[in-house]
């Protein structure tokens, strides 16, 4: 794994570095139907090196974003456990993938755990709390963590609410060898869905 530490999340740098590669947040977009729209928009990327148009941060998404530090400093006290937040990390050997975690769980020098932060709506916090296990929407952002970084022996899911007050807090942890035989599924699609778009890339430009 490549880390990158010396920027921030979100800023030029951040977005530039971020170009032509499938993130966390479009992993999922590999395995839809018709990823053409990926393709395009990330051979656009590497064709112009500009970064697709800001996202509108709608007031409950601004609202995600004030709440994360929060929900962070409580798993911290809650875990004991020290965490760091790298801008971004890449694949070592496929430099095409990587992803922006909320943290990484360290020990001994040695990244061991990953910590995903979500601050939805009560109704979904609540939903999260009664399922007890990984939201099928978020499910391959949890595997960027473990296919980005090979040691990671766990990750922990967070759902926080302030406003459920009987438990702002909800963590579920998934261990690598739970997810194995998804991880091997993902890494398959991804070399495919990569050598679709090599195809593709050389088909336009040429």
């Amino acid at each position: 794994m490549i880390v990158y530490k010396e920027m921030e999340q979100r800023s030029n740098e951040w977005f530039k570095l971020r170009l032509g590669t499938i993130t966390g947040t479009r992993l999922k977009e590999v395995f839809k139907s018709n990823n053409l729209p990926l393709i395009d928009e990330l051979i656009a990327e590497e064709l112009t090196g500009l970064t697709p148009p800001p996202i509108y941060v709608n007031d409950a998404m601004q609202r995600g974003i004030d709440l994360e530090p929060v929900a962070m400093e409580l798993y911290i006290k809650e875990t004991f456990v020290e965490v760091e937040t790298p801008a971004f990390v890449r694949h070592s050997e496929l430099d095409f993938i990587g992803f922006s975690p909320d943290g990484l769980v360290k020990e001994d020098d040695k990244y061991v755990g990953g910590v995903e932060i979500k601050c939805p709506s009560s109704k979904k916090h609540i939903e999260y709390i009664r399922i007890n296990k990984i939201p099928n929407e978020y499910k391959y952002q949890v595997i960027s963590y473990f296919i980005n970084c090979p040691d990671l022996e766990y990750v922990d899911f967070i759902s926080y609410d302030d406003r459920v007050k009987i438990k702002p807090l909800h963590i579920v942890r998934v261990t690598r060898d739970e997810m194995l035989v998804e991880l091997q599924d993902t890494i398959k699609g991804i070399n495919k869905f990569n050598e679709k778009r090599a195809k593709y890339f050389k088909q336009i430009t040429e």
